[in-house]
Protein backbone atom coordinates (compact mmCIF):
# COMPACT_ATOMS: atom_id res chain seq x y z
CA UNK A 1 0.00 0.00 0.00
CA UNK A 2 2.67 2.75 0.82
CA UNK A 3 5.41 1.21 -1.83
CA UNK A 4 8.56 -0.28 -1.33
CA UNK A 5 10.50 0.07 1.70
CA UNK A 6 13.54 2.58 1.60
CA UNK A 7 17.01 1.16 0.86
CA UNK A 8 17.94 1.45 4.45
CA UNK A 9 20.35 3.93 5.90
CA UNK A 10 22.91 2.22 8.17
CA UNK A 11 22.84 3.98 11.61
CA UNK A 12 24.61 3.49 14.71
CA UNK A 13 23.49 3.34 18.21
CA UNK A 14 25.63 6.38 18.87
CA UNK A 15 23.73 8.02 15.73
CA UNK A 16 20.02 7.36 16.67
CA UNK A 17 20.98 8.61 20.04
CA UNK A 18 22.15 11.92 19.23
CA UNK A 19 19.25 12.12 16.31
CA UNK A 20 17.02 11.22 19.30
CA UNK A 21 18.85 14.19 21.46
CA UNK A 22 17.99 16.58 18.38
CA UNK A 23 14.15 15.50 18.23
CA UNK A 24 13.91 15.96 22.45
CA UNK A 25 15.86 19.51 22.55
CA UNK A 26 13.56 22.40 22.88
CA UNK A 27 15.53 24.83 20.87
CA UNK A 28 16.72 22.61 17.92
CA UNK A 29 15.22 24.43 14.59
CA UNK A 30 11.94 22.23 13.36
CA UNK A 31 13.88 21.62 9.94
CA UNK A 32 16.86 19.37 12.09
CA UNK A 33 13.73 17.53 13.81
CA UNK A 34 11.98 16.83 10.76
CA UNK A 35 14.99 15.30 9.27
CA UNK A 36 16.18 13.63 12.21
CA UNK A 37 12.40 11.94 12.43
CA UNK A 38 12.72 10.62 8.86
CA UNK A 39 16.58 9.23 9.04
CA UNK A 40 15.16 7.27 11.78
CA UNK A 41 12.18 6.01 10.19
CA UNK A 42 14.58 5.24 6.90
CA UNK A 43 17.19 3.45 9.26
CA UNK A 44 15.01 0.82 10.41
CA UNK A 45 13.61 0.23 7.13
CA UNK A 46 10.18 2.23 6.85
CA UNK A 47 8.63 2.91 3.28
CA UNK A 48 9.41 6.41 1.86
CA UNK A 49 5.57 6.92 1.36
CA UNK A 50 4.89 5.83 4.65
CA UNK A 51 7.77 7.98 5.86
CA UNK A 52 6.61 11.19 4.47
CA UNK A 53 3.03 10.06 5.70
CA UNK A 54 3.92 10.25 9.02
CA UNK A 55 6.46 12.95 9.30
CA UNK A 56 3.72 15.46 7.08
CA UNK A 57 6.29 16.00 4.68
CA UNK A 58 6.26 15.22 0.60
CA UNK A 59 7.90 12.22 -0.81
CA UNK A 60 10.72 14.59 -2.52
CA UNK A 61 11.63 16.05 0.91
CA UNK A 62 11.96 12.17 2.60
CA UNK A 63 14.06 11.38 -1.00
CA UNK A 64 16.41 14.36 -0.43
CA UNK A 65 16.94 14.31 3.35
CA UNK A 66 17.93 10.22 3.00
CA UNK A 67 20.11 10.93 -0.23
CA UNK A 68 21.52 14.19 1.77
CA UNK A 69 22.24 11.44 4.90
CA UNK A 70 24.11 8.77 2.57
CA UNK A 71 26.52 11.74 1.83
CA UNK A 72 27.22 13.27 4.74
CA UNK A 73 27.84 12.53 8.21
CA UNK A 74 25.42 12.17 11.10
CA UNK A 75 25.96 14.39 14.04
CA UNK A 76 27.99 12.66 16.88
CA UNK A 77 26.42 12.67 20.67
CA UNK A 78 26.53 16.25 22.01
CA UNK A 79 26.38 17.98 18.07
CA UNK A 80 22.58 19.79 18.55
CA UNK A 81 23.37 19.86 14.72
CA UNK A 82 22.20 17.67 12.12
CA UNK A 83 23.73 18.79 8.29
CA UNK A 84 21.66 21.02 5.91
Amino acid sequence: MFGPRSSSLEVTGAEVEALQAIMRAGTSEQRFVTRARIVILAAEGVANNRIAVQVGVSLPTVLFSSRLTRRLPLPHRGDRRIHQ
